[in-house]
C-alpha cells in the first residue's frame, strides 16, 4: 500500500522491514504490479471522497463565518478581521511576498564571493 500511495522503495523498506532488494524484486512481479494498481485505485477513491467532504465542510464554515460577520460585526476584532483577510489573500495568491527571492539573492551572492576567493581576490566584509 505504501508503494501504491507513492512511497519510494527505500522508504517502504524502512517502514515495513523488508529489504530494499525484496521490494525491488516485488515491483518487477506482474501480480504485484496488479496489486499496486488495485491499491492505487482504492486510494484515489478515498482521496476524492475526502476532498469532496473537505470542500463541503469548508463551504459550510465560510457560510457560517459570513453570516456571523453580517449579523454581529462588532463580535470580530480588528485583529480577527485582519487574520481573515490575510488568510484569504494568501490562499488566492495575493498574500505577502515570499522570502524566496532574498534567499536566492544570498545564495547567488555567496557563490560570487566564493568565485572571487578562489581567484585570490580580497573580499570586503562590508559587502
Amino acid at each position: 500500500m505504501l508503494l501504491a500511495q507513492g512511497c519510494r522503495p527505500a522508504e517502504a523498506s524502512l517502514l515495513t522491514g523488508f529489504a530494499p532488494a525484496t521490494i525491488y524484486t516485488l515491483q518487477s512481479d506482474p501480480a504485484f504490479k496488479e496489486l499496486l494498481e488495485h491499491y492505487g485505485a482504492q486510494d484515489e477513491v478515498v482521496w476524492v471522497d475526502f476532498r469532496r467532504a473537505l470542500a463541503g465542510l469548508t463551504e459550510d464554515a465560510l457560510d457560517e463565518l459570513r453570516e456571523r460577520l453580517r449579523s454581529d460585526p462588532e463580535g470580530f476584532s480588528n485583529k480577527d478581521l485582519m487574520e481573515l483577510l490575510k488568510a484569504g489573500a494568501d490562499r488566492t495568491g495575493h498574500g505577502p511576498a515570499s522570502r524566496t527571492e532574498s534567499t536566492v539573492n544570498v545564495a547567488v551572492g555567496l557563490a560570487d564571493a566564493m568565485d572571487r576567493l578562489i581567484e585570490g581576490e580580497v573580499i570586503d566584509d562590508s559587502e
